[in-house]
Protein backbone atom coordinates (compact mmCIF):
# COMPACT_ATOMS: atom_id res chain seq x y z
CA UNK A 1 0.00 0.00 0.00
CA UNK A 2 1.29 3.70 -0.50
CA UNK A 3 1.85 6.23 2.21
CA UNK A 4 -0.76 8.30 0.86
CA UNK A 5 -3.36 5.58 0.61
CA UNK A 6 -2.40 4.60 4.12
CA UNK A 7 -2.22 7.98 5.51
CA UNK A 8 -5.94 8.32 4.04
CA UNK A 9 -6.88 5.47 5.71
CA UNK A 10 -5.84 6.84 8.67
CA UNK A 11 -7.60 10.17 7.88
CA UNK A 12 -10.72 9.00 7.73
CA UNK A 13 -10.28 6.39 10.35
CA UNK A 14 -7.72 7.40 13.08
CA UNK A 15 -8.32 4.35 16.09
CA UNK A 16 -6.98 2.23 13.46
CA UNK A 17 -3.57 3.11 14.41
CA UNK A 18 -3.42 1.22 17.33
CA UNK A 19 -4.22 -1.89 14.35
CA UNK A 20 -1.16 -0.67 12.40
CA UNK A 21 2.44 -2.09 12.19
CA UNK A 22 5.45 -0.49 14.38
CA UNK A 23 6.47 1.18 11.19
CA UNK A 24 3.45 2.89 10.98
CA UNK A 25 3.42 4.11 14.17
CA UNK A 26 7.16 5.52 13.83
CA UNK A 27 6.03 7.46 10.70
CA UNK A 28 5.47 11.08 11.23
CA UNK A 29 2.83 11.89 8.48
CA UNK A 30 0.90 8.85 9.39
CA UNK A 31 0.60 9.36 13.61
CA UNK A 32 -0.10 13.05 13.12
CA UNK A 33 -2.71 12.39 10.62
CA UNK A 34 -4.42 10.18 12.96
CA UNK A 35 -4.04 12.36 16.28
CA UNK A 36 -5.34 15.25 14.24
CA UNK A 37 -8.62 13.24 14.21
CA UNK A 38 -8.38 11.53 17.25
CA UNK A 39 -6.23 12.83 20.38
CA UNK A 40 -6.08 9.49 21.98
CA UNK A 41 -4.23 7.91 19.06
CA UNK A 42 -0.90 9.81 20.45
CA UNK A 43 -1.05 6.76 22.97
CA UNK A 44 -0.25 4.55 20.01
CA UNK A 45 2.71 6.47 18.42
CA UNK A 46 6.16 4.41 18.59
CA UNK A 47 7.73 5.08 22.12
CA UNK A 48 10.78 7.25 20.13
CA UNK A 49 8.37 9.71 18.42
CA UNK A 50 6.50 10.23 22.03
CA UNK A 51 9.75 11.04 23.40
CA UNK A 52 10.62 13.85 21.02
CA UNK A 53 9.76 17.02 21.89
CA UNK A 54 9.55 18.28 18.14
CA UNK A 55 7.16 15.39 17.73
CA UNK A 56 5.27 16.85 20.48
CA UNK A 57 5.18 20.05 19.78
CA UNK A 58 3.49 19.13 16.32
CA UNK A 59 0.82 16.85 17.62
CA UNK A 60 -0.19 19.33 20.10
CA UNK A 61 -0.44 21.42 17.24
CA UNK A 62 -2.36 19.40 14.80
CA UNK A 63 -4.79 18.76 18.15
CA UNK A 64 -4.15 20.20 21.53
CA UNK A 65 -5.77 17.68 23.48
CA UNK A 66 -3.43 15.43 22.49
CA UNK A 67 -1.86 16.98 25.81
CA UNK A 68 -3.57 14.94 27.27
CA UNK A 69 -1.54 12.05 26.46
CA UNK A 70 2.11 13.07 26.23
CA UNK A 71 4.25 12.35 28.98
CA UNK A 72 3.71 14.37 32.26
CA UNK A 73 7.56 15.99 31.54
CA UNK A 74 6.07 17.78 28.30
CA UNK A 75 2.80 18.36 30.10
CA UNK A 76 5.03 20.49 32.65
CA UNK A 77 6.89 21.83 29.48
CA UNK A 78 6.19 25.90 29.07
CA UNK A 79 6.98 25.89 25.13
CA UNK A 80 4.61 22.15 24.98
CA UNK A 81 1.69 23.73 26.94
CA UNK A 82 1.80 27.13 25.34
CA UNK A 83 1.98 25.80 21.56
CA UNK A 84 -1.42 23.68 22.78
CA UNK A 85 -3.05 26.77 24.51
CA UNK A 86 -2.56 29.19 21.60
CA UNK A 87 -4.73 26.92 19.66
CA UNK A 88 -7.15 26.01 22.52
CA UNK A 89 -7.16 27.60 25.68
CA UNK A 90 -8.52 24.65 27.32
CA UNK A 91 -5.57 22.79 27.14
CA UNK A 92 -4.65 23.81 30.46
CA UNK A 93 -6.50 21.15 31.73
CA UNK A 94 -4.18 18.66 30.55
CA UNK A 95 -0.94 20.57 31.91
CA UNK A 96 1.54 19.98 34.97
CA UNK A 97 -0.09 21.28 38.16
CA UNK A 98 2.45 23.52 38.58
CA UNK A 99 1.56 25.21 34.87
CA UNK A 100 -1.82 25.46 35.69
CA UNK A 101 -1.64 27.58 38.71
CA UNK A 102 0.73 29.77 36.99
CA UNK A 103 -1.54 30.43 34.09
CA UNK A 104 -4.05 30.90 36.58
CA UNK A 105 -1.94 33.93 38.79
CA UNK A 106 -1.55 35.36 34.73
CA UNK A 107 1.92 34.53 33.95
Amino acid sequence: MRQDELTDIVYNNPEILEHLNRSCRNDKDITLTAIAGYSGAFAFVDWRLQGSKDYVLEAVRVNPSALKYVHIAFQDDDEVVAQAMAINPDAILYASTRLQRQYAKGY
